[in-house]
């Protein structure tokens, strides 16, 4: 319900991955606070999401007993998650919600328009507006003063006029 809410009604609970809503909701309950462990397993664990994956995907960043969740700007920082960031898997699983908008995020930051319409039409595979609502619930969660926030808010301002990239390759 809280989720529901916190989308603006756009999208059932379950129709955003684990993943996603994990973020959203962590964002909501604890914005970039420190967390302990403990807690960041329940609540993983009462949204479907596994506390290892999100760890090892990025999402989620521990140290000793107590976790974070780092910006797309500061999962930037670690190469190794960075380098893979918002592409599919490499047995096809396709990216979550969060990694998909995290490297638009970053793109956009890159100031290439025609890179982030490319990327979007590959890697989004016809989630844009889930990735555009994504972004909008956390922008009204976040703070005012916050980067993450203001990022958000500069992508969506300017999404919504990339060119237009087609998908189809055509034979010479």
């Amino acid at each position: 319900y809280t989720l529901s809410r916190v989308l603006n009604g756009r999208y059932k609970m379950g129709t955003v991955d684990a993943p996603t809503r994990f973020y959203v909701m962590y964002r909501w309950s604890y914005g970039g606070e420190k967390l302990l462990f403990d807690d960041a397993r329940r609540l993983a664990q009462a949204l479907g999401a596994e506390v290892s994956d999100l760890t090892r995907s990025g999402v989620l960043k521990q140290s000793g007993d107590s976790v974070t969740m780092p910006s797309a700007t500061e999962r930037k920082k670690d190469a190794k998650i960075a380098q893979h960031l918002g592409e599919a898997g490499h047995d096809g699983a396709v990216p979550s919600v969060i990694d998909v908008l995290h490297r638009a995020v970053l793109i956009w930051q890159e100031g290439d328009r025609r890179a982030l319409a490319e990327y979007l039409a590959q890697h989004a595979l016809g989630r844009e507006e889930e990735v555009n609502a994504v972004a909008q619930a956390l922008v009204n969660v976040l703070p005012s003063g916050d980067r993450e926030r203001q990022f958000l808010e500069n992508y969506l301002q300017g999404s919504s006029d990339l060119p237009d990239v087609s998908q189809q390759k055509r034979l010479l």
